[in-house]
């Protein structure tokens, strides 16, 4: 019976698809990390920044920016809780300004939806805060994939314990094996691995899309149910 993807190692069935937002439900291009580098800028106080909007170089850019440039909203975020009330809301005002570069991608919509109309359970798991993450979600066209409670700021997900206690509060009917976490994060990929989690490091420059890898889930997710099926047809009846 088949119960490996091939090219992955995606055990299967797969029963609840867990994906990480910025780099990997959204993706990064050019325009949206320098918006996002920009809200940090010009909210941060820091004079020796200053100079960056008019010499943007990603390659030059101060440890503390290059991972805001590399990862996107949650990260620009995350000065936010370092400001007095009314900068944070100048502040969130500029990071709301970045959504306005992300761009909705309908490949990935219609294998999100595929998963879900075959009963895969689907979860966002994010760095960002929740209000924020579903406002990016609305830009790039998924708002309506995702069920109400389903959009979770995650924590720390470097740490195993905090897959293990998502899955206790979200899937505890499901093995472990059968969730797939969906993350461009190798520490992320590596906890979830470790909380016994199937997880795929989604890489930038892969030629195999979010889109297509989350299609042939459903699709072995089918073949298993086809063979199962067959299986239990071909074992003799007892007398």
């Amino acid at each position: 019976m088949l119960t490996v993807h091939p090219d992955d190692g995606i055990v299967i069935p797969i029963q609840a698809i867990i994906l990480d937002l910025d780099g990997t439900l959204i993706e990064h291009d050019e325009d949206y990390k320098r918006a996002c580098v920009m809200s940090v800028i010009s909210y941060s106080g820091e004079e020796k920044w200053q100079s960056i909007e008019a010499d943007f170089k990603p390659k030059s850019l101060p440890r503390k920016l290059k991972k805001v440039y590399e990862h996107g909203l949650h990260s620009a975020e995350a000065y936010m809780d370092k400001k007095p009330p009314e900068i944070a809301q100048l502040y969130l005002a500029r990071c709301e300004m970045s959504l306005d570069y992300i761009k909705p991608n309908e490949e990935l919509r219609e294998a999100l939806l595929c998963a879900k109309e075959s009963g895969i359970k689907l979860f966002v798991m994010t760095h960002s805060q929740e209000v924020m993450a579903l406002k990016a979600l609305k830009k790039a066209g998924l708002d309506d994939v995702f069920e109400k409670g389903d959009v979770n700021n995650a924590g720390r997900k470097e740490s195993s314990e905090t897959f293990e206690s998502y899955l206790n509060d979200k899937v505890s009917d499901i093995n472990p094996k059968n969730v797939a976490l969906f993350d461009d994060a190798k520490n992320n990929v590596a906890a979830a691995e470790k909380a016994g989690l199937t997880a795929v490091h989604v890489e930038k420059d892969d030629d195999e899309s979010l889109a297509k890898l989350i299609n042939d889930i459903v699709i072995y997710n089918e073949a298993y149910v086809f063979e199962a099926q067959v299986d239990l047809l071909n074992r003799p009846i007892e007398p």
